[in-house]
């Protein structure tokens, strides 16, 4: 498997816990940081209690988005993929 070398900063408390934890698991700090963000994004619980893949999550709620905007007769806006922080946040 590839790896990407990252680099995130985390608060020291936080630090300290997940290598005791790393430790307790004997296994090494990116191991554990890599084994619990996998699980977090790995799947997603729809609200029948059915675990999906985060992709077929985020596909299953585009699809949502589609009708609901057919549904309320809805355009957005031309430039709204190179204006997004101006429509959600009102900066330009």
């Amino acid at each position: 498997m590839c790896m990407i070398r990252t680099q995130i900063l985390l608060p020291e408390d936080l630090y300290r816990n997940l290598k005791y934890h790393a430790f307790l698991k004997g296994v090494s700090l990116s191991e554990l940081i890599r084994q619990n963000v996998q699980n977090k994004v790995k799947y997603k619980v729809k609200a029948n209690g059915k675990k999906i893949s985060a992709s077929e999550y985020l596909l299953d709620l585009a699809k949502k988005a589609e009708k609901l905007s057919k549904k309320i007769k809805t355009k957005a806006p031309a430039d709204l993929s190179s204006r997004i922080d101006h429509y959600l946040y009102g900066k330009n």
